[in-house]
């Protein structure tokens, strides 16, 4: 409990902290919803809309990661030293952390999904959508304190931000279904958790939509 209130304080007061993350959550949500304002849930413009939560799915799940991978080599001093006091352990410290982290980020994704749900008009229930943006978020702090350990410094953990996160965006099931994956990649389909956020945002928007019949031999049916 002293860990996350901590944490929280922490990263409320800070001028760089969570008001600059909600600030530029409301931007994008506004953007996203700008390029892609009202497109209908039809057969014809189901890419454009598969393609507006792909990029919802990228940006909720990205910069959580950005954000934490570097939290565990700036703190490490830190860290190690407190916990070798026996202040706490470092599961207490883990999950304090990810806590507070989540509670400023649960407002940041609320901050971003409400323009973005509103502009596009998706017709897709909206807390299904934010309890999706929601999980990705909690996926995302975890998975970046997790890299952040294997980082000497805040400048490695950077480098090695990229490289960690293409794989779980190549096999978040917008690139590529399950049996386009080759057998030697088949772990990084179950792996990549920004599949476990986008599937239910396809599932929640595209039950809604509208769509002919395709039962024609032959035909072209893309849903």
């Amino acid at each position: 409990l002293v860990v996350f209130e901590r944490s929280l304080v922490c990263k409320l007061r800070d001028p760089g902290g969570a008001r600059k993350d909600w600030t530029l959550s409301v931007f994008v949500g506004c953007l996203y919803g700008l390029v892609f304002r009202a497109v209908p849930n039809t057969q014809e413009k189901y890419n454009t809309v598969l393609s507006a939560l792909f990029m919802a799915t990228v940006f909720s799940g990205l910069v959580t990661v950005s954000l934490s991978i570097i939290k565990v080599p700036l703190e490490k001093a830190l860290i190690l030293r407190e916990y070798t006091n026996g202040y706490y352990a470092l599961w207490a410290w883990f999950f304090g952390n990810l806590a507070a982290t989540l509670l400023v980020q649960a407002v940041a994704t609320t901050a971003f999904s409400i323009p973005y749900y509103l502009l596009i008009g998706l017709a897709g229930d909206y807390l299904w959508m934010l309890g999706s943006f929601l999980l990705l978020a909690c996926q995302g702090q975890a998975f970046g304190l997790l890299l952040g350990v294997f980082a000497r410094d805040a400048q490695a953990a950077q480098a090695i931000l990229i490289p960690a996160m293409m794989p779980m965006i190549i096999f978040c099931g917008f690139l590529l279904q399950r049996h386009d994956v080759q057998p030697y990649f088949i772990e990084f389909w179950y792996i990549s958790f920004f599949r476990y956020g986008f599937a239910p945002l396809v599932v929640n928007e595209f039950r809604y939509g509208h769509f002919e019949q395709c039962d024609s031999p032959g035909a072209h049916c893309p849903l």
